[in-house]
């Protein structure tokens, strides 16, 4: 509200009265802090009830867990991507997300995620990382290559 009232004023030569600014400011802050309250609410449901059932679990001592998201569209060949590093306490340490486009299949977004994470881990000098996605043939062909 404020810029938008500086802006105008800059741009425009556009005057406001004091008080009018303030009291929609406030009004503004309150929308804002329902919204962040009721998205708090949501996201607090959502995150107690993981989909597949399995919740969280600790990386070993000494390690951090990289835990990675992917949602492939076939209609589009669009792929968005996320991966979040935790700490043993379960606090985020970092957190990060991007699309890529092309992406011909499930398995190709599975692979550009499990790459795009390893590089970013690599890229943030973090060591000792678990890494964790919902893949259980992409998984063991990294984890046992040979298989």
């Amino acid at each position: 509200m404020l810029w938008k009232n500086k802006n105008e004023f800059t741009f425009e030569g556009k005057e406001y009265e004091a008080e009018d600014t303030v009291t929609k400011c406030l009004e503004e802050s309150r929308r804002w802090t329902e919204v962040v309250a009721a998205a708090k609410v949501e996201t607090g449901a959502r995150n107690q009830r993981p989909r597949d059932g399995k919740a969280w679990t600790v990386p070993e001592n000494g390690r951090v867990k990289c835990n990675i998201g992917i949602s492939w569209s076939k209609a589009t060949c669009m792929v968005g991507l996320g991966w979040i590093v935790r700490n043993s306490e379960g606090d985020t340490m970092l957190h990060s997300r991007r699309d890529f486009n092309g992406v011909s299949s499930l398995l190709e977004a599975r692979r550009l995620g499990l790459i795009w994470a390893a590089e970013s881990m690599n890229s943030h000098k973090l060591q000792k990382v678990s890494f964790e996605l919902e893949d259980y043939e992409l998984v063991g062909s990294v984890n046992r290559p040979k298989a």
